[in-house]
């Protein structure tokens, strides 16, 4: 199955799924995201690890900060957010549908 890996900013992602950036740690340069139910997600620019209440999961690319905006891999923080993404590229085009159980 091919991985497609797609960049999108992070309060954008999260807030259209339901969660709310919480906090930005300038000095750690992490970001604390708080879903209704009480999951709390920490990440980390420049770290592949990611915390979902304390537990610690792997991502396959780290949070990156290219402009002014954090960037995350989409698939990751929307499935971690509780929704199923499909991804195909057809030629040039990246085709994504995101749903969720809301």
């Amino acid at each position: 199955m091919l991985q497609i890996q797609a960049f999108v900013p992070l309060r954008f992602v999260s807030e259209n799924l339901g969660g709310k950036v919480r906090d930005w740690d300038k000095t750690l340069q992490q970001v604390t995201i708080e879903l209704k139910d009480g999951t709390v997600i920490k990440l980390a620019i420049g770290s592949k690890i990611a915390y979902v209440n304390d537990e610690k999961k792997t991502m396959l690319a780290a949070p990156q900060i290219p402009t002014t905006r954090v960037q995350v891999l989409l698939r990751i923080v929307s499935e971690v957010l509780g929704a199923k993404v499909d991804a195909k590229k057809i030629g040039e085009t990246l085709n994504v549908n995101i749903t969720t159980s809301n």
